[in-house]
């Protein structure tokens, strides 16, 4: 299984046959919420120096950070759209195409397609692999020399051409956030908030020597929880693959 596409989102509210289901965390259609944090806070004997409504502010605003940098780092979409949208891709003159991550797919047109300009392909089928988010459609199902020896007409493709696929669908890594992300975000969010709660201008001492009255001073930190390590390996798990960011060169068109 490719690491980079794993996909176990667990359970998620409504759903009373996962592995979560009847536990109080049930919150995985959505990022951490600022109770969530404070869990973690909780949970590691930390308390921010603001008063509530202050220290709910800077924990949004760290969670602005965390999940910004998420997304721009992995280049995914976690929380999926909650209605159809409406995405471009350029055709490759195949069969297949690799779009986005998508739950559910609606419709497929072509763009320009002779005097008819939004030309709806009729059964467009996805690509359905374990343990992976849905990325492939299929416009043609069967070995292409079949449509040969058979008689039957030209298999029905993607044209090739520019932006000019039209596909409508709610995209999205899967219905949940997965579990192992989450929890990552959220202790990142509780890492960065937790840091300045110990912070101390002065330090704390690290290393004493009576003999010489030898004294050094380091600053608290909150990685013993290991909290960071954990959202820095969800980034390298969660990263979309090289193969799937670098636009397809190859097409043959002017």
């Amino acid at each position: 299984m490719d690491p980079q596409n794993d996909f176990n989102p667990g359970a998620g509210p409504g759903d009373p046959t996962g592995e979560n289901a009847g536990t109080t965390i049930s919150a995985y259609a959505a990022w951490p919420t600022v109770a969530h944090v404070n869990l973690f806070l909780t949970a590691a004997g930390l308390s921010l120096r603001l008063s509530s409504g202050d220290a709910e502010t800077r924990i949004l605003f760290a969670a602005d950070e965390v999940i910004g940098e998420l997304e721009r780092t992995t280049l995914r979409q976690f929380i999926a759209d909650t209605s159809p949208t409406v995405r471009f891709y350029d055709g490759n003159g195949t069969s297949e195409l690799d779009i986005d991550e998508f739950i559910t797919l609606q419709s497929v047109a072509i763009v320009g397609y002779q005097s008819d300009p939004g030309f709806v392909l009729a059964n467009i089928t996805s690509v359905q692999e374990f343990g992976k988010p849905v990325t492939r459609i299929l416009a043609t199902h069967g070995a292409y020399p079949a449509w040969q020896t058979q008689g039957l007409p030209v298999a029905q493709i993607f044209p090739e051409g520019r932006q000019n696929v039209l596909v409508t669908a709610r995209f999205g890594f899967g219905p949940y956030v997965p579990t192992d992300l989450w929890n990552a975000v959220c202790g990142e969010i509780a890492a960065r908030v937790g840091a300045e709660a110990v912070y101390d201008p002065a330090g704390r001492v690290s290393e004493w020597q009576e003999g010489v009255e030898r004294e050094q001073h380091e600053l608290p930190l909150v990685d013993a929880t290991g909290w960071h390590e954990a959202y820095r390996k969800a980034l390298r798990r969660y990263r979309r693959p090289t193969n799937r960011k670098l636009r397809r060169c190859t097409i043959r068109m002017i």
